[in-house]
């Protein structure tokens, strides 16, 4: 399976996004990992999803090569920066990751300069509390972050997207 992917490979990346999810969802729902509901699965999955975005858009693309470092960034400074989420609706996000490292590992999808499989789990759980908190922490935010999160803090149904446009217009 192709994981490697530069800036134009829109399509190709997509497609193989679209695949490793499915496998990891295959891997997900079998065996000592197994999870309890597919609405879990999907959810886990749709996390890892997050990672491989960032790994194509941010990180050179090679979507099975995964450094400590890389765990780091994608944790404390790229998701507090762009995913909109509140911080208690995010705790999810590293544990998705750190069963997505084990994931690449069991299935030897892990490319060469790849961190140790335990370090790079270990550094998922260790970060965990740190996301968390940095995810709440405004000072992280980006600007379309920073500005959806005044609209939603000024009392804004971010869910309704007329006023949504009403809130823009002010």
């Amino acid at each position: 399976m192709r994981l490697t992917f530069g800036p134009d490979d829109d399509t190709q990346f997509h497609s193989a996004k679209t695949a490793l999810l499915a496998r990891f969802e295959t891997w997900l729902s079998a065996g000592d990992h197994r999870l309890a509901s597919a609405g879990e699965v999907a959810a886990t999955a749709g996390d890892a999803g997050l990672a491989l975005d960032w790994k194509w858009g941010y990180a050179a693309g090679d979507l099975g090569r995964w450094t400590t470092a890389d765990v780091g960034e994608f944790l404390l400074e790229w998701c507090p920066r762009k995913v909109s989420m509140p911080p208690e609706d995010s705790a999810a996000i590293p544990v998705a990751l750190a069963a997505f490292m084990a994931f690449l590992h069991d299935e030897a999808l892990l490319s060469p300069g790849s961190s140790p499989p335990a370090d790079l789990i270990s550094e998922t759980v260790n970060l965990a509390d740190a996301f968390i908190d940095a995810m709440g922490d405004a000072s992280n935010f980006g600007m379309a972050k920073s500005l959806f999160a005044s609209a939603a803090a000024g009392g804004v149904d971010m869910t309704d997207p007329d006023e949504v446009d009403r809130w823009i217009a002010q």
